[in-house]
């Protein structure tokens, strides 16, 4: 047991083999105290954290905050049984549990509305959901309720988790899994890649030599003794220093091939081992065999072909465009080649594109013949397709053919282009005229990004026309529109639903489009803290690089400046930022900053400090460089494209609300240039000497 404060504690308890489950109790600071002493208490529970490196953690206790419902983009830190309204301090609840990996038990299972409440007012009439039971994994929770029947003498009420950690189950799979790995190995060994040894191993491997023939001498002498540890203190200190070189150049090269977030995230993660698949009758299966079986099933009909099987005979539809095809040339198949991706599973003749870089659904194909592509391409495109099979592969063992009579090619760069055409095709077919919103005397019906598609009308009617007319045609040629995933919202009070078929279309007040929450209202403000929580997340997956005092700063801001920013500035070119906002991701920021410096906000070391330390990139200056260059970028456009028509549009019918307006997207733009900022803009040279001076602009 370890003591930080007041108001953490933790315990350590020790499980089966070297395994360790580290439970952290907290009492949050009431609304009483200010946000600094909330921030100072999450510091204290991220240190406990840390310090005890265990398997599983349990954060649980009072935090005198309320999370409410379930937003979207926090499925993966609670569920969907939340109650209530969110706090402030719910905000900075979830942005800690988003950093930890933390999932919040209280929200997964449903229960009696009476079982979820934790606290109540002395007078009775309010009840909220105050204490929380966090874990670091989701698997080991079984339930998690209040206690209704035993009176504690406190206006609060006891949560109790049931967790099971079936430590001997895992144990005895890893074994099972090392056996079948070793009988393998007897019967085809694999070939060892040879390893470059360096004038530092060698040394290494010398001074281990030596140390190791010390260790066999059974009467050492005192001289002896001392030269055996500082030999082990020697190899220890060299294998260090070797370890932390080899991660240094490693994170270098990646982040400096560009593709620093992937491939950092694939080099600190570590491979899942699939346990257990629920069977189509409800059980819980975990024989091997089994889930192979449950795998293919599922994907055999996932694959398998929703039409009509005679339809997709091919018809000797004639070309609109008789040019001859000309030969595929070298310099294409070399171009091709370096497009392809590394460390990808190679097909049933076992050559993967890294051996090539060494050395050197009949409906969607018959919309490309109707959109006048050359006869010769798509034949080329069926025969990828006619017969194509893949298969499972489940540790060692490999599922039987799965036959693929839909869908195209994942991460085939052709694939985009097939789907396109077949959804232009579908939309051609539909009836969308003046269906939509009237925009400067043009039409705008519908949005479309491959399969995000948004449909927008005047009425509740014309949607469910368009809906079921999408729907029609789009099982003609195999697909189908997901009817849980299909929302609608309106922008005037009406309770007229919308069938699809049999199904009824959930009302909703915003959706997730693209990434991003889409709301009637201004919606710049979930949006951001949907960001900030994300950031958080992206912040705790490198926090093994990013707090590690041992790697240069330079390199931690390299990794911070190219994963965690983006992360939490994704869309940030569209948002409407208040003062308020912009102090929500300064404060974010300086947290992350603290972490790096392994620092406390009770240090009271200046902001000024610990940017002078760090020199990562100010976040509001990232956020106004981007939207400068949007706005840039917008009003050059000259392609008549829905953006820059939509930001210019003035609608005829509607008026502003009296009082004080709402801030609009240019206002800041505005304030700094002027109303003529568009065309300044036109000239690219002068637009661009005025961006830093915009993204400074308002700062302190």
């Amino acid at each position: 047991m370890k003591y930080y404060s007041d108001r953490v504690i933790s315990l350590i308890v020790q499980l089966t083999g070297n395994k360790q489950l580290c439970v952290i109790q907290v009492y949050a600071p009431t609304s009483d105290y200010d946000d600094e002493k909330v921030e100072e208490l999450y510091e204290e529970v991220n240190k406990a954290i840390e310090d005890s490196k265990a398997e599983y953690t349990i954060v649980m206790g009072d935090f005198n905050a309320k999370i409410g419902e379930c937003q979207s983009g926090e499925e993966a830190i609670m569920g969907k049984f939340g109650v209530g309204e969110r706090n402030k301090r719910g905000d900075m609840l979830l942005e800690f549990a988003a950093q930890q990996g933390l999932i919040i038990a209280n929200t997964y299972f449903k229960k009696h509305k009476n079982r979820y409440w934790t606290w109540e007012s002395p007078n009775g009439i309010t009840k909220n959901q105050i204490d929380f039971i966090l874990s670091s994994q989701r698997g080991i929770v079984e339930d998690c309720s209040v206690i209704t029947s035993v009176d504690i003498g406190s206006d609060h009420r006891m949560v109790r988790a049931k967790i099971h950690i079936d430590r001997k189950l895992a144990r005895l799979k890893i074994i099972r899994n090392q056996k079948k790995m070793e009988a393998a190995e007897e019967i085809a060994p694999r070939e060892r890649k040879t390893k470059q040894t360096t004038e530092e191993d060698k040394a290494i491997e010398e001074l281990d030599k030596k140390r190791k023939e010390l260790r066999e001498v059974e009467d050492k002498s005192p001289k002896q003794k001392i030269e055996y540890s500082e030999l082990v203190k020697t190899v220890r200190k060299k294998r260090r220093e070797r370890s932390r070189k080899r991660k240094k150049q490693q994170i270098e090269s990646i982040l400096e091939s560009g593709k620093g977030p992937k491939q950092i995230t694939k080099m600190n993660s570590k491979k899942t081992r699939i346990c257990q698949m629920r069977q189509k009758n409800g059980s819980i299966t975990t024989d091997r065999e089994e889930i192979l079986n449950v795998c293919t099933e599922f994907y055999q009909d996932l694959y398998s072909s929703k039409t009509d099987e005679n339809s997709g005979t091919r018809v000797p539809t004639k070309s609109t465009d008789d040019t001859e095809v000309p030969n595929i040339t070298v310099r294409e198949v070399e171009k091709a080649v370096t497009q392809m991706k590394n460390n990808k599973a190679p097909g049933p003749d076992d050559v993967s594109s890294d051996i090539f870089k060494i050395g050197g659904g009949d409906q969607q194909t018959a919309a490309l013949r109707r959109i006048g592509v050359n006869e010769t391409y798509v034949l080329i495109i069926e025969d990828i397709y006619t017969d194509a099979v893949a298969t499972i592969h489940l540790d060692n063992d490999v599922s039987n053919h799965i036959h693929i009579k839909r869908g195209v090619r994942q991460g085939d760069t052709i694939s985009p282009k097939i789907f396109t055409a077949a959804m232009e095709e579908i939309f051609k077919k539909l009836d969308l005229e003046k269906q939509g919103i009237n925009i400067d005397g043009e039409w705008l019906t519908d949005l479309r990004f491959a399969d995000d598609v948004a449909l927008t009308t005047t009425s509740v009617k014309d949607m469910e026309i368009q809906l079921n007319g999408l729907n029609s045609e789009s099982k003609k040629i195999g697909l189908k529109i997901h009817k849980g995933k299909t929302k609608f919202m309106t922008n005037f009070e009406t309770n007229e639903p919308i069938v699809v078929e049999t199904d009824e279309i959930e009302k909703v007040e915003s959706y997730k489009y693209l990434g991003q929450t889409v709301k009637l209202e201004d919606n710049t403000r979930e949006e951001v803290l949907i960001r900030i929580k994300a950031g958080w997340s992206c912040f705790g997956r490198y926090k093994d690089i990013l707090c590690d005092k041992k790697l240069s700063m330079i390199l931690r801001k390299r990794v911070f400046n190219q994963c965690v920013l983006p992360t939490m500035t994704y869309g940030c070119e569209t948002w409407t930022t208040t003062k308020y906002l912009e102090q929500k991701l300064i404060t974010t920021q300086r947290a992350m900053e603290r972490r790096m410096l392994n620092i406390t906000i009770r240090d009271k070391i200046r902001n000024t400090y610990i940017r002078n330390k760090t020199k990562v990139k100010d976040i509001l200056e990232k956020i106004k460089e981007a939207k400068w260059r949007w706005a840039g970028h917008l009003a050059r456009s000259n392609d008549n494209r829905w953006t820059k028509r939509l930001t210019e549009w003035q609608p005829r019918t509607g008026r502003r609300r009296r009082g004080r307006q709402k801030r609009r997207w240019r206002d800041d733009i505005t304030s700094y240039i002027g109303t003529t900022w568009a065309r300044i803009a036109q000239d690219r040279e002068t637009w661009k000497l005025h961006e830093e001076g915009y993204s400074r602009h308002g700062l302190t």
